[in-house]
């Protein structure tokens, strides 16, 4: 299972995406601990900008976790996985400060989604983007 982790240094929250050993793809915990930060972010008037980024100097994001979904029905996919996963992105997206998306390493499918969903995308040279 993913998580997403914190730090803040003064008015920046940095998330860092963290599935080790599945080159940070996206699983339910971590939407949904996004989701958490999303509500908080919200309610924080002294932060001025969030950084989402993957492992430092590793991978962003390979996508969607496919064991996550694979068992479920096609209805269930189609409201749990990317229903509830595209709400979650579009309330990232609408933030109300800037968000910048750190992109060193792969960046593919819903990791790539996610990184769209930022107002700035900085990629380092070794960036894959598909």
């Amino acid at each position: 299972m993913g998580q997403i982790l914190s730090r803040r240094d003064d008015a920046v929250l940095t998330l860092e995406l963290s599935n080790p050993g599945k080159a940070n793809a996206l699983d339910f915990a971590m939407l949904a601990a996004l989701d958490e930060y999303i509500a908080q972010i919200d309610h924080d008037d002294t932060l001025r900008a969030v950084v989402l980024r993957g492992t430092a100097g590793g991978v962003f994001s390979s996508g969607a976790d496919i064991r996550e979904w694979s068992a479920l029905d096609p209805k269930a996919f189609a409201t749990e996985w990317i229903g509830e996963g595209n709400a979650v992105f579009r309330r990232f997206e609408r933030l109300r400060c800037p968000t910048v998306a750190v992109i060193e390493g792969l960046c593919f499918g819903g990791g790539l989604e996610l990184a769209l969903c930022c107002d700035l995308r900085l990629a380092g040279t070794g960036a894959r983007l598909r």
